[in-house]
């Protein structure tokens, strides 16, 4: 009798089976949601230690009307310090700017990512060995060069850090610890410095591979995602990617050339807009010269004079792996 019940009971093949085909159907449904709202979560937790970066930035720059240069690129070879950089990160930590060196990095960022990584090899810098070793420069997000080199300050240009504030890039997802404009060439094709040396250094790790995005900080201190459509090509040249419409967000000017800087002599950028439209003027590349008041630059902004004043805290040593 009780083998009787426990047998109309029990689960038949067939009714395992459906079963089992039902969980797999619902976990082929969500699975994509779930990876897409992780994506979406990192991306949000990037926005948010990009906006922690951007605080600390206001401070400095209120202490001292100057940003940190970029990096100490030129004495990274001292001994002991084996061409690991230090960057403008460092400086905002190494001045109680900044409370946290793990805000300076992005959840998506794999420390380095490849085209950081191959910019290393190219030009010999070397990435924190704690941090994960190889070619690179660490952290990842980039200052822009025109507000890190007081361009602002350079004689005849028009730049202004009082102007459209909330239009003006002052650090962003970077591939490299500073960003010289919105060209994203090298992309496709894992060229870190194609069609030159400041090319494709804003690092569009967010989105999808038919919509990528960065996260950007602006002057005003705000934190946005710029978006990028590989698809968007030059007409005169479809096999390169054209980079972001630059009326919303530049470097320099509205409707600046993504490859804003490109060296002189080029024939082709230097009097282009974004719109491959002769540039009013003819003044898409950032002004040439020395800032007029360089003299005044405060040493302690320079992470040059922290290395080679040996200055630097324990903690950037550690986090570096500087030996003595």
């Amino acid at each position: 009798m009780r083998r009787g019940r426990d047998s109309q009971s029990a689960f038949t093949l067939i009714e395992v089976l459906v079963v089992v085909a039902i969980i797999a159907l619902l976990v082929s449904i969500l699975l994509p949601s779930l990876t897409a709202a992780r994506e979406q979560v990192k991306t949000v937790v990037c926005g948010s230690n990009l906006r922690q970066v951007g605080l600390s930035l206001r401070f400095c720059f209120e202490q001292a009307k100057s940003y940190p240069l970029l990096d100490d690129g030129g004495v990274s070879g001292l001994t002991g310090h084996n061409n690991i950089m230090a960057t403008w990160v460092d400086v905002l930590f190494a001045k109680r700017c900044l409370a946290n060196l793990e805000a300076a990095y992005c959840p998506k960022d794999k420390r380095p990512d490849p085209l950081n990584q191959l910019r290393g090899a190219e030009w010999g810098f070397n990435y924190p060995a704690p941090q994960g070793g190889g070619p690179g420069s660490d952290y990842s997000y980039g200052i822009s060069v025109p507000c890190a080199t007081w361009g602002w300050k350079v004689r005849g240009t028009k730049f202004s850090l009082d102007k459209q504030t909330s239009n003006v890039v002052l650090a962003a997802d970077g591939w490299w610890n500073w960003l010289h404009g919105f060209s994203a060439e090298g992309m496709e094709y894992n060229r870190p410095t194609s069609p030159y040396w400041g090319g494709n250094t804003v690092g569009f790790r967010h989105g999808s591979r038919s919509l990528m995005s960065a996260n950007v900080l602006f002057l005003d201190s705000s934190v946005r995602l710029v978006k990028l459509n590989p698809a968007d090509r030059y007409a005169s040249d479809p096999y390169y990617i054209r980079g972001l419409k630059t009326y919303e967000h530049y470097f320099w000017r509205p409707g600046e050339h993504t490859r804003i800087g490109y060296p002189a002599g080029s024939g082709f950028v230097n009097h282009l807009d974004i719109n491959e439209q002769p540039f009013p003027g003819n003044l898409n590349t950032y002004p040439e010269g020395t800032p007029q008041d360089d003299s005044h630059f405060p040493a302690d902004l320079d992470p040059g004079w922290w290395t080679t004043n040996h200055k630097w805290p324990g903690t950037v040593k550690t986090h570096k792996g500087w030996h003595h």
